[in-house]
């Protein structure tokens, strides 16, 4: 069984550093984030240029509510002052992640103004649209939103009780959550479900004897955890998938993995199993691929799959803060 290498790792994120910043790239503020984070859990950030990449975040920040935040990358800089210049909550979430990793203090973050753009997101069903005036409302951004939040310390915003009616209205009968009330769970949307809930301090809810929330438009119980531990482990077989059925992907170590880390079922994980996996979906140019057998990386599986390896307890790789998805160390 070939050895996960982290040199390479760390000589693959090294070598993006090369690109900072990127300026073509439609979601290149989540990009960049992966980078700067990637390069931190590889102890590895203090060769960054900091104050360059701060630089540039806090130019592709939205100032004017309701479209606050950070824009995904700077092509709309020239439609400053008109509907056209918003910012996303991905984009927001990703910024705001980068500015913690580099030790910037927010202070020049608009964070009133956000908030007030934030609430204006929220549906009244408890979903969020992606950005102001935005046509996606799904579980993806409301974890956005409780991420936004949660890093600015503000939760004025969002209405909680709506927010966590809508995610319990996401449970499917296997005990995953799907991305929209009736559809299939999913890793990806089960994680977003679970962070959501830990963010605002009710993960609790998802034990019986806390499960219940009643108001007077309706009720909703969270009753089955041990289903959804179980659905988590079952997605495990050499890596983990992120629906049944599907084969193994080495992004699901992160949203499967980091899930069970946050229900204290972190000891399900099979690390030789999943070792052997990451060590196979490693590439010769450091980074990791898909799939086992591919010989490319790209930025998005690199950098959730070293977060996976953090899991493992690897040497060299930090744990994760596993509801925001940067070091622990930074809270």
């Amino acid at each position: 069984m070939e050895k996960l290498n982290i040199q390479k790792h760390i000589e693959y994120f090294r070598r993006t550093r090369e690109s900072l910043p990127q300026e073509v790239h439609s979601s290149y503020m989540t990009v960049l984030f992966f980078i700067i984070s990637g390069n931190d859990i590889l102890s590895q950030k203090d060769d960054l240029p900091k104050d360059e990449i701060i630089d540039w975040v806090y130019r592709q920040q939205v100032t004017q509510a309701p479209y606050a935040g950070f824009r995904a990358n700077p092509s709309a800089e020239i439609l400053t002052q008109t509907p056209w210049d918003y910012a996303s909550l991905a984009s927001t979430y990703s910024a705001l992640c980068i500015l913690k990793i580099l030790g910037d203090d927010y202070s020049r973050v608009a964070k009133n103004q956000i908030i007030i753009s934030l609430s204006q997101c929220i549906l009244e069903d408890g979903s969020v649209v992606s950005h102001y005036g935005g046509i996606e409302n799904d579980m993806r951004f409301v974890y956005c939103a409780c991420a936004i939040c949660y890093l600015l310390d503000n939760w004025n915003g969002i209405d909680k009780d709506k927010i966590t009616r809508f995610i319990a209205s996401c449970q499917s009968y296997e005990g995953s959550f799907a991305i929209s009330p009736g559809l299939e769970g999913h890793g990806g949307a089960t994680y977003c479900a679970l962070s959501s809930l830990y963010l605002m301090g009710r993960i609790g809810l998802l034990d019986k004897e806390n499960g219940v929330i009643d108001d007077s438009l309706c009720e909703f119980s969270f009753d089955r955890k041990d289903k959804l531990i179980e659905w988590l482990v079952m997605r495990q077989g050499l890596g983990f998938s992120g629906r049944s059925g599907k084969a193994p992907d080495t992004c699901y170590g992160y949203w499967v993995g980091l899930s069970l880390c946050m229900l204290g079922a972190s000891e399900y994980v099979n690390r030789l199993e999943n070792y052997e996996f990451y060590s196979e979906c490693q590439t010769v140019y450091g980074g990791f691929s898909k799939y086992p057998g591919l010989k490319r990386p790209d930025f998005t599986h690199s950098y959730l799959g070293l977060c996976a390896v953090g899991v493992l307890g690897i040497d060299g790789v930090k744990k994760l803060f596993a509801p925001i998805g940067i070091d622990e160390n930074l809270f």
